[in-house]
């Protein structure tokens, strides 16, 4: 998976600079702004890269409460640093992206020291990394629109609406908090569970349970989606 992730990220990554330097230079951002922009994004992304990897380690050795621990403290280093910010009114593009540096490195930091050791001469084999890599190339092009179409739907409000229909999107947007708070359940809780299951039994058993807990939890989000009449 960090393999697969190194080579995205190396191919992409000329591409995030485009964009940021097309968008600053429209925002009249100096060279020197642009430049420590495109480059604190990708050491985000990189950084997240490795805490990601990290955390997926804990998960699947059973060490849940280690990585929920590392999610939280970059969490609130995050959330400390925005409000450090809009204390002191540093209202800008880099000390915004700033902060989401400082959650990366502390939640890669703190997931680092509690995973576990690699077992030595287990090196990762080639074909188990092109495996990993024909289950998820095809699963790519969701992923790319999915990062994407949040900002896309800001974008066509823009030049199609106006402030008001900007707004309403915005607004509109926090329903999918919602939906979020549920993927995010299924991919911290759920997956991981699910993924360190060793029999056929075990698993079904679990897959069900889960099946059945979001469902619940979605019917009292939702108390008016049920049948009428």
């Amino acid at each position: 998976m960090f393999t697969v992730r190194r080579w995205l990220f190396a191919a992409l990554a000329p591409v995030v600079v485009v964009v940021v330097v097309r968008w600053g230079v429209g925002a009249g951002l100096t060279l020197l702004d642009l430049g420590a922009l495109s480059a604190l994004i990708l050491v985000i992304v990189w950084w997240q890269i490795n805490g990601t990897t990290s955390l997926y380690d804990l998960r699947l050795h059973g060490r849940y409460d280690e990585s929920y621990r590392a999610e939280l403290a970059g969490a609130l280093v995050r959330v400390a640093l925005a409000g450090v910010i809009l204390y002191v009114s540093w209202r800008n593009a880099t000390a915004a992206v700033a902060t989401a540096l400082a959650a990366a490195l502390v939640t890669a930091w703190t997931a680092d020291r509690s995973r576990p050791t690699a077992v030595a001469g287990e090196p990762v084999s080639a074909d188990a990394v092109r495996a990993v890599g024909r289950y998820l190339l095809p699963r790519l092009p969701n992923a790319v629109y999915f990062v994407l179409q949040g900002q896309f739907v800001v974008w066509f409000a823009a030049i199609f609406g106006d402030a008001v229909s900007v707004a309403n999107v915005g607004a509109l947007g926090r329903l999918g908090l919602v939906v979020g708070a549920f993927g995010a359940l299924t991919s911290v809780v759920f997956v991981p569970r699910l993924a360190a299951t060793t029999t056929d039994r075990q698993f079904t058993r679990r897959f069900l349970q889960f099946g059945l807990i979001t469902h619940t939890e979605r019917a009292h989000a939702h108390p008016m989606t049920g049948p009428t009449g």
